[in-house]
């Protein structure tokens, strides 16, 4: 089994310390599609958790190959619903979701 890792997500207004807790427990990183348009997306920034992320922010390695880097802005990973394989594409609240398996390693 191949790990890829870390990556990182940031505390912010739509990632609190709510969801941060919630992305530990259930070992799962959702995302929608992204402001720039595509498919339902989970999204990261790549690289371990800097050492002043604020609380809700989390590091994890995950098992699904990412998108190339060359097709990401830069610093940043993402996993795009029929796209990469062992992206896992669901409806909730009428709104499309991407999510991936992960391995939280740190949560703030």
């Amino acid at each position: 089994m191949t790990l890829y890792g870390p990556f990182h997500r940031l505390a912010s207004p739509t990632q609190t310390l709510e969801h941060g807790r919630v992305i530990a427990e259930s070992g799962e990183l959702w995302g929608r599609t992204p402001r720039w348009g595509g498919n339902a997306t989970a999204q990261a920034h790549r690289g371990p958790i800097p050492k002043d992320a604020k609380p809700g922010s989390l590091e994890f390695y995950t098992t699904v190959k990412p998108k190339p880097q060359d097709r990401t802005p830069p610093g940043y990973v993402s996993w795009e619903t029929g796209v990469e394989e062992g992206v896992n594409f669901f409806i909730k609240d009428g709104e499309e979701w991407a999510s991936i398996s992960i391995i939280v390693t740190e949560a703030r």
